[in-house]
């Protein structure tokens, strides 16, 4: 499921997809159901409530074709793989559905907020959020970021039991036959490589999901905004599995055509990395001011080993040039092209522009880029 493009089924392994309806939803999670065969779930709950959105898209100020309000809303289910699907009356829709195999009962993730589950196909709904810590009174959502305690976004199910984390990085876990959830004490998170990964955080930010794996019942992974971790002791000790690079907003990846093992990956919001082991490990890119920042686009020279160019800067926007891989890098020469602001910020303003993409001819070393307008 897409936002606003409808369900998508296939029934060749993902080789081939055909429409199936329900479009001008946002789904955020499709659950096939371990008990009933053919009986799928989708959950499409909207987004959350941005009152700046909300009120650009209520001047005309939206540049989103698609806004997220106005979508519709629901949570479907289907008897029949998918064919068909019912809207189910309820006046909240989850996020995350979750099932223990074996399990007729259905538990999701509400609003962020509580957990609730049912036992008669999604006709009622009861709480089971006990002993799971709420946010203060008067607590906001998207308070400090979104990464708060009591604030719910990924859940999952071992053999006889469930998980949970908040955007905090608290782990939680209710065994089948259990009436409370019970947190899981861990330490600091471990970085694996601490000297290349992004903030030295001791929790897990803005953990999103969860997932217990279906072989081993110690063995769980977690997503958040920087990292993928890792625990083999159900949930005492987490490491990162990220080998050095941030999966944070990833805008291009590229290898140099002369030498495999050499691999930029750039995100937004931080420095560019560099793998030289085949993307086994990663480091940042070293330098001074705006060199390897924020990088939107990469070209490496088809003819000459070595040279790259790169776009981007969120705060510097510019074009930067290697000659040694990465190793070393300068600012580019930009004469000809219109006004590149050297500091964008946060003040934008008319008649300046910002490169985005940049692409090389295939037997010369001649460059091609693309620059957008900056209006404030």
């Amino acid at each position: 499921g897409g936002d606003c493009t409808g369900l998508m089924n296939s029934v060749d392994n993902g080789e081939t997809w055909r429409e199936i309806g329900l479009k001008d939803h946002w789904f955020s999670h499709i659950h096939h159901d371990l008990v009933v065969k053919g009986r799928v779930w989708a959950c499409a709950p909207g987004s959350e409530d941005v009152p700046e959105e909300a009120r650009d898209q209520a001047a005309g100020k939206d540049p989103n074709p698609r806004p997220r309000y106005g979508r519709f809303r629901g949570l479907y289910r289907s008897e029949d793989g998918g064919e068909t699907w019912n809207r189910l009356e309820m006046a909240r829709v989850p996020e995350e559905l979750c099932q223990i195999a074996g399990e007729d009962r259905i538990v999701g993730v509400f609003e962020e907020q509580t957990v609730q589950e049912t036992r008669d196909g999604g006709r009622t709904w009861t709480d089971c959020s006990q002993g799971l810590p709420r946010l203060p009174p008067n607590g906001k959502v998207w308070e400090n970021y979104g990464c708060q305690r009591g604030r719910y976004k990924g859940i999952g199910a071992g053999p006889d039991f469930l998980v949970i984390c908040d955007t905090r990085g608290n782990v939680f876990r209710r065994g089948a036959d259990e009436s409370r959830w019970t947190e899981i004490p861990h330490g600091p998170v471990v970085y694996t490589h601490p000297e290349r990964e992004l903030r030295p955080y001791k929790n897990m930010p803005a953990a999103c999901t969860i997932v217990v794996d279906p072989h081993d019942a110690n063995h769980w992974m977690i997503t958040d905004w920087y990292a993928v971790w890792e625990t083999n002791d159900a949930g005492k000790s987490w490491h990162s599995r990220i080998h050095g690079a941030q999966p944070l907003v990833p805008f291009t990846i590229a290898a140099s055509p002369f030498d495999s093992n050499v691999v930029f990956y750039a995100t937004a919001d931080s420095r560019m990395y560099i793998s030289r082991d085949g993307t086994k490990t990663f480091g940042k890119v070293v330098g001074e001011g705006a060199v390897g920042e924020s990088v939107n686009s990469i070209a490496f020279s088809r003819v000459t080993p070595g040279l790259a160019l790169v776009t981007g800067g969120k705060f510097n926007p510019c074009v930067r040039i290697t000659r040694d891989n990465g190793a070393t890098w300068s600012l580019c020469a930009t004469n000809g092209l219109p006004a590149i602001r050297p500091d964008l910020g946060w003040t934008k303003k008319d008649g300046f522009y910002a490169p985005y993409s940049i692409a090389v001819h295939p037997k010369r070393d001649e460059f091609y880029i693309v620059l957008g307008g900056v209006i404030g």
